[in-house]
């Protein structure tokens, strides 16, 4: 069992490995991580982006917190699923404490943020925060 665990809203319409390799780009070594998804099927569109059912997602992130042992790190990958686990407003690319456990929050890493993804100084600091994240 690897230390961090990464987890992801959900599946989406593209091949996994099509989507890994485009998430690997900006978050180098996610692909070396073991990944869960918050739901186990793509919800569909809704806007630019994937629908997600909110309260779905937080009872089946309940059950991922609690799979896991307090010791092992969260790494949540976009804003709505560190939400699933009750994060409001959490601080970008850096390890806290939630609830007895060290958690850190990516941007989703899918076309519909890249203004956040775009900016240099940005990508840089998820280059460096997963230099230091140990799997």
């Amino acid at each position: 069992m690897s230390r961090v665990l990464a987890i992801g809203e959900a599946p989406g319409p593209r091949p996994s490995e099509v989507a890994l390799a485009e998430y690997e780009r900006r978050i180098p070594g996610i692909s070396q991580m073991e990944i869960v998804k918050v739901l186990d099927y793509w919800p569909g569109r809704s806007g630019k982006g994937s629908a997600f059912p909110r309260q779905e997602a937080r009872e089946r992130a309940q059950v991922i917190w609690d799979e896991h042992p307090l010791k092992r790190r969260f790494l949540f990958i976009g804003i709505r699923t560190a939400q699933s686990f009750r994060i409001w407003a959490p601080d970008i690319a850096e390890w806290f404490d939630h609830r007895g456990r060290r958690v850190a929050v990516l941007p989703h890493p899918s076309g519909v943020n890249t203004i956040w993804w775009n900016q240099p100084e940005n990508r840089e600091m998820v280059r460096e925060f997963m230099g230091t994240v140990r799997v």
